[in-house]
């Protein structure tokens, strides 16, 4: 059985991060990974959460640290951009400080608001 794509768009990578730019199909299972992830929507309502049992929560945007356990659910904006990016690098490393999340944590509107204006 041939399973489609949670996600269709573009994809560029560089030395210590990526980023995806897409529209998405499907909702992704919990998983895990070991960069930063930094996530947006063009508009309100990017959806996340740490485990099958917790309630969505929908966000302008968030940051989840590296190996944090986590599901998405794009499926309600128009097009959402996700920014991969290695703890270990200077920018991962700043946000880290930044941010200092423990779990899911929101981007901070203004910061959220900007960063979406630019996928539209």
């Amino acid at each position: 059985m041939t399973q489609s794509p949670a996600t269709r768009g573009e994809f560029v990578s560089w030395d210590g991060g990526c980023l995806f730019v897409s529209t998405a199909t499907a909702i992704t299972g919990v998983h895990a990974h070991y960069a930063v992830q930094v996530a947006l929507g063009s508009e309100f309502g990017i959806r996340f959460r740490p485990n099958d049992s917790d309630p969505w929560i929908a966000y302008d945007g968030v940051i989840i640290p590296s190996r944090q356990p986590h599901a998405m659910d794009a499926t309600a904006v128009h097009s959402n951009a996700v920014l991969f990016v290695e703890p270990e690098t200077r920018e991962g490393r700043a946000l880290i400080e930044l941010y200092a999340p423990k779990g899911i944590a929101p981007l901070r509107p203004d910061d959220a608001q900007k960063a979406a204006r630019q996928t539209r």
